[in-house]
Parts: C-alpha cells; structure tokens; sequence
C-alpha cells in the first residue's frame, strides 16, 4: 500500500538533451517567483543529486538545492557519474542506495513542499534493464524493495520529455564534457529511445508499477523543435492544473 505523502512531487523524466536539467532548472525560478507558491518550500533535485555549487551559480537559491543534494548522496553522486571501473552492477546498487537516501529525507520535508526531480526510478528500468540485461519486472522489483523499506511513494506528476536519438547526439555534440553516464548512453541512444518509448509511448509502465494508474498524472511533452520557453510554458501549465485538483 501507498503512504500518504505531505508534498508535491514532481518528475522529469527522458533522454540525454531533453532538456530535463535545464528545464527542472527554470520551473524551480517560475515557482519560487510566482505569487501562487509563496507559501511553498520549493526544493529541487536529481538522480543522482544535483551538483549543488553549480545549481547555486546557475541562480537557484542555497535552500532549494542543499537540503536534498548533499552529504551522503554528493559522494554517491560523484562515484555514479565519474567513476569509470564501475560495473554495470556496482552502479546499480549506488542508485538504489542513492535512492534509498532520497526517499528518507523526503520523509522529513516541511508541510507544503513542492519537489522537483530529474530522473527518478523510472531511469533505472530504462537504461539497467539495457546495461545488465535484466528483466524491466526484476528491477522493478529492485525498487519496490528501497520503496516499502523507506517510504513507499510516487509522484504526483510524471512527465516524459520526448526527444529522437537524432536530436539527442545534436544536443550532446554541444556539451563541453562528458561524464561516464553520457558516454555510456551515446552507445545506445536507439536502445534507450525504445525502451523510453514502450514505457511512455506504449504505456507499459502503468503495467510494471500499478501505484501509478491512481496516484500519478503521466504526460508526454515533445520537445522537438520547441524552444526553452515553449517547453517550460507547456510544464508550468501543467503544474498549475495539478494545484487546481
């Protein structure tokens, strides 16, 4: 059974060059702006945990991205995305663990938090079921094992931003770096669109993670040719309906 949660919670979810970063980014500066969620806490975060340094230069407050994003899970998030002698395994079992943190500081958030997420457990039944092989229902299995032993919940909000392999190694080829995770995805940019695809497309998640079909809003947002602004301005109406309900 599902918890009861005391927060919004609010996800991104699709390919390298989506757009999720910075998209989680600016949604976080429309609502710590806007008038209708000034008696919210806005906190915003990742999979693994947002660089907090970067966030804070980029124009994010310190309280919206520290609480969430550091200690533990910033030494997680370092081996996760840099270390290269990981296997495939190995790193698994750091995102569940990263995991697992995540879901117990939620537990402790203030009444009337709103959280912002690129990535989230969705990520692993794409990209590991690829990587080891593995059955979409054995990790899903995996997950609902960190859910029930911390806090078994799931978002409010869900959305997919939709993106070709084709645009996706466009998108990359002007990023300055890589790190371990973007290198290994470039590998298997088609492999990763099907897998995203049947989830979101063909709706195959609702099959693998039945909480979703009545606790979840899933949507589909092409970013295809669209601007920052075009995209962000779909999602803010969008979260503006969830507060409507």
């Amino acid at each position: 059974m599902l918890e009861k949660k005391h927060f919004k919670w609010i996800v991104f979810e699709g390919m390298e060059g989506a757009g999720k970063t910075t998209l989680v980014r600016n949604l976080g500066k429309y609502l710590l702006s806007h008038d209708n969620f000034k008696d919210y806490v806005i906190q915003i975060t990742a999979e693994p945990s947002l660089d907090v340094t970067a966030e804070i230069k980029a124009g994010l407050p310190k309280e919206s991205v520290l609480f969430l994003n550091s200690g533990s899970r910033k030494k997680l998030r370092n081996l996760i995305k840099n270390s290269s002698n990981l296997s495939s395994t190995e790193r698994l079992s750091l995102f569940l663990n990263d995991r697992e943190r995540l879901l117990g500081r939620f537990k402790v958030l203030p009444k009337h938090s709103i959280v912002i997420q690129d990535r989230c457990y969705v990520s692993t039944l794409v990209y590991d079921q690829l990587y080891l092989d593995i059955d979409s229902r054995e990790l899903m299995e995996k997950n609902q094992v960190v859910f029930n032993e911390v806090y078994n919940i799931r978002p409010d909000l869900l959305i997919y931003l939709h993106i070709s392999p084709e645009e996706s190694v466009k998108r990359l080829q002007k990023r300055k770096k890589y790190d371990v995770l973007d290198k290994k995805a470039l590998e298997n940019l088609d492999k990763i669109y099907n897998n995203y695809q049947k989830l979101f497309i063909k709706k195959y998640l609702i099959k693998l993670d039945p909480y979703l079909k009545n606790t979840a809003k899933i949507v589909t947002i092409d970013t295809t040719g669209k601007l920052k602004k075009e995209v962000l301005d779909e999602t803010t109406q969008l979260i503006h309906s969830l507060f409507e309900t």
